[in-house]
């Protein structure tokens, strides 16, 4: 500005290079071009819960839900594999309507033998693997 402070402003590239937009630089001004990768969320999943090393693990197209189990160590002694909950992003949410969802609950049962059972994970799906309700009573008393 006219006393020499900084002026960060936004401008379209492609504006400016087929001159829609004339920009006049002047001395020791300089511009910074960033990447949408440096801008944009790393798509990760998060487990929680009766795991063994719970935390945010990179996403990977065609995870499963069995994967990110084994990478977090597994389920706890105390951990139910029969009651994992999944909760999801819902994509493209009319933000307009009124008590509008934005997350999805997904229960998944993996302690059935003879069930193939699993789901592919999504980016940013956070996974909880909850407490044997046995356990809680005992712990309880």
């Amino acid at each position: 500005d006219e006393n020499g402070l900084a002026v960060q402003l936004s401008f379209d590239i492609d504006s400016v290079m087929t001159d829609k937009v004339k920009m006049e630089l002047k001395r020791s001004d300089s511009i910074n071009v960033y990447s949408i990768f440096d801008i944009q969320n790393e798509a990760s999943i998060s487990i929680e819960g009766e795991v063994n090393k719970p935390g945010k693990y990179k996403w990977a197209k065609n995870i499963t839900l069995k994967d990110i189990l084994l990478t977090a160590g597994g389920a706890t002694e105390a951990g139910d594999v029969k009651n994992i909950e999944i909760a999801r992003r819902i994509d493209n949410v009319n933000l307009n309507t009124l008590n509008h969802l934005q997350t999805e609950i997904i229960s998944v049962n993996l302690g059935d033998s003879l069930s193939n059972e699993d789901i592919t994970l999504k980016p940013f799906d956070v996974i909880n693997v909850r407490q044997k309700p046995s356990l809680s009573l005992t712990r309880a008393c």
